[in-house]
Formats: structure tokens, sequence, C-alpha cells
């Protein structure tokens, strides 16, 4: 009994301040929002975002704040992605959207400092940029014959007429190509035409799906490459008023 007591006793004070650390980051995302971020409805917003921060974080998941996208080379998203399970904020990711927002953003950037520590991104873009220098940086795959992919399916494809300037039709395709260049792990989902939206995967009878698989599965790739070693990648294609 008094063993029992004793280690409630001590975990009272370490869920308060792990309470208290979470209050201080939601002030900190709050304080770096413009003012008009923050009348009663865009601040219930904000803390739905920050929540959905929060679950991410807890699974040891962290996704690259949107500014840093644009403005940094593939390499240096590869080595957070490969080395510190820091994702690219993308319609694929992980086959799940996470919402473009500021709050989520600045929930981000807050979160991976506290786990990695001050400084780290530009850690990260200093060794990204020293590789692109020597050579040695990240390498897309490449088809074998040096297609392109949707071309590929206009080749061989045997439904491509239907998504010919078609809006109601939209496939979403994802798939893995792993070190010796084969293609693997191959998903199909439909999606939203006007938003770009992923909704459900594909159903497996599909014919659809059936002959995304065939064409998918014939293609061969000379793999990417992360420090000039072959490495497995993810590709995506969007299926979707083919010209």
């Amino acid at each position: 009994m008094k063993r029992t007591v004793l280690i409630f006793i001590l975990f009272i004070p370490f869920v308060g301040a792990c309470q208290s650390e979470e209050k201080i980051i939601v002030g900190k995302v709050f304080s770096k929002l413009p003012e008009y971020y923050k009348n009663k409805f865009d601040t219930v917003q904000c803390m739905d975002f920050i929540e959905i921060g929060k679950r991410t974080s807890l699974k040891d998941s962290f996704f690259l704040p949107s500014s840093y996208i644009a403005l940094h080379t593939t390499t240096f998203k590869e080595i957070l992605k490969r080395e510190y399970n820091i994702f690219e904020n993308n319609i694929f990711t992980n086959d799940v959207i996470i919402p473009e927002s500021q709050c989520f953003d600045e929930y981000m950037f807050l979160a991976i400092n506290k786990k990695q520590g001050d400084s780290f991104l530009g850690r990260i873009e200093k060794k990204a940029d020293s590789l692109d220098k020597a050579g040695m940086g990240y390498k897309e795959p490449l088809l074998a014959n040096k297609s392109n992919l949707i071309d590929v399916f206009k080749d061989k494809f045997k439904y491509i007429a239907d998504f010919m300037d078609n809006d109601q039709l939209t496939l979403f395709i994802a798939f893995d190509v792993n070190k010796e260049g084969k293609p693997k792990n191959i998903r199909v989902y439909e999606g939203d035409s006007r938003t770009h939206l992923i909704l459900s995967e594909v159903n497996t009878s599909s014919k659809y799906r059936i002959e995304v698989l065939r064409v998918i599965s014939e293609t061969k790739w000379e793999p990417a490459k992360l420090y000039g070693k072959p490495i497995e990648s993810n590709q995506h294609l969007l299926l979707n008023k083919v010209k």
C-alpha cells in the first residue's frame, strides 16, 4: 500500500510538469500568429490543429512545416524522413492527409525543436547542402527506359480513354520502388476531382485497380540513391484529365 501511494505522489508532479510544458508550447504557437487569427472561432480551430499535432508527435512522427518544403532540397527532406521520422506534409504522406494550417506548422516546428534541439533543421540543411555539392545527395528513381510514368500509362493502361478530359474520374496511385528497382506495395485510391483529396481505397475487384497493378508491376526502375547507395523510395501518380 505504501509503495502504491509513493508512486502516485511521484506521478502527480510529473503529470503537472508535462501539462505546464504543453501550455508553454501552445502559448508560443499563439504568440507567433497574426492578430486576425485570434478571434474566438479561429482560436477553437487552431486548438483543433494543435491537437492533431499532439497526436502525431505522440507517435514519434513529425511533419515538416510547409514553409520549409518549397525552400529546401529533396536531399534535406529525405534525410529528415529516413533518419528522423520527419515527413514532408503532402497529400500522400503515409496515405493520410494532414491539414495545412499555420497553427499546425508552428506546433510542429516547436515539437521538432523540443525533440531534436534548437537549430536542428539548420544543421540538417548544411549537411544536405554538403552532400549535394559532393554528388552524394538524393537521386530520384528513374524508369529504366527514361520515360515518364504518365506516358507509360498512356501507352499501356487499357482504360486510359476513360480518363481523357474526364473531371469525374480521379485515381491516386502510390507505390514503392525497392533497392533492386522493382515496384512493390502498390496502392490505388479514388479521389475527389475538385479538391484532389483521397477519398477511399479502390475495391480489390475494380477493373481500374487490377489494370493499375499490371502496368506498375511491369515497370523497371533505376533505384533512388542517397549517400551514393541504392535506397527504397516512394512514387505517386495522379490519374485525372489525362491529355
